[in-house]
C-alpha cells in the first residue's frame, strides 16, 4: 500500500484531469478533504475499489502540509488533458499496478 504522499500525487493528477475535462473549478484557495474526494468519487469510475487508499485521505484534517503536492498534481492533470486529448472514463490503477509501471491512471 502506498504512502499518503504517493496517494495524493496520483489522486491530484486525476483531479486536475477531471477539472479540465469537465471544465470545473472550485473557489477555495486550498480545497478541503471532503470536496477533493467528492470530485474524485463522482468522476473516477473505480475509486471505490481503492478503499484503503481513500481511507488514508479521509483521515486527514486538511491539506495544508500537502498543498504543493496537490497543486503540482492539478497542473499535471490539466496538462495531460490538454496535450493528450484522451477520451473515455477515468480509472485509478495505482493499487493494481503498484510499482510495475510509471503510470496509474
Amino acid at each position: 500500500m502506498a504512502d499518503i504522499k504517493t496517494i495524493l500525487r496520483e489522486l491530484s493528477v486525476i483531479l486536475g484531469y477531471i477539472l479540465s475535462k469537465y471544465k470545473l473549478t472550485f473557489t477555495e484557495k486550498l480545497i478541503d478533504v471532503k470536496t477533493y474526494l467528492d470530485f474524485i468519487r463522482k468522476y473516477c469510475k473505480n475509486v471505490n475499489e481503492c478503499n484503503s487508499e481513500i481511507r488514508k485521505i479521509e483521515e486527514l484534517e486538511n491539506f495544508i502540509i500537502h498543498r504543493d503536492i496537490i497543486r503540482n498534481g492539478l497542473k499535471l492533470g490539466k496538462l495531460l488533458y490538454e496535450k493528450l486529448n484522451l477520451t473515455g472514463d477515468i480509472y485509478w490503477l495505482g493499487a493494481k499496478v503498484k510499482s510495475k509501471y510509471q503510470f496509474d491512471i
